[in-house]
């Protein structure tokens, strides 16, 4: 599994893990966060 950095309000990164990165990067060449990582992530903050 693949390790997200994301750039948090104090300019720090905190890591986090996508439990859907296996899913994303069977099917695209160039994988990004999941749809389900992302909106996590935007409402946590």
């Amino acid at each position: 599994m693949t390790k997200i950095f994301i750039r948090d309000d104090n300019g720090g990164t905190e890591m986090s893990q996508d439990p859907f990165q296996e899913r994303e990067a069977e099917k695209y060449a160039n994988p990004i966060p999941s749809r389900e990582f992302i909106l996590e992530h935007l409402t946590k903050t």
